[in-house]
């Protein structure tokens, strides 16, 4: 049976949280990440894509 847990995700900082999900430990979404920064080609769109969510967890409309 699957474990999942939630953890808050600490690169975005403002009024609302964003999550993240661990199944049995692992989260995809930090595997994806590193991935991308190993890669280097998109690791710019990454880190637009973590600008934007700031900008939504400080309640900024964003287009």
């Amino acid at each position: 049976m699957n474990k999942f847990e939630v953890e808050i995700l600490e690169v975005v900082q403002g009024r609302i949280s964003f999550f993240k999900l661990k199944r049995n430990g692992k989260c995809d979404f930090d595997d994806f990440c590193e991935d991308i920064r190993k890669d280097g080609n998109l690791s710019c769109q990454v880190k637009r894509a973590f600008s934007i969510m700031n900008k939504v967890a400080n309640m900024v409309q964003v287009p």
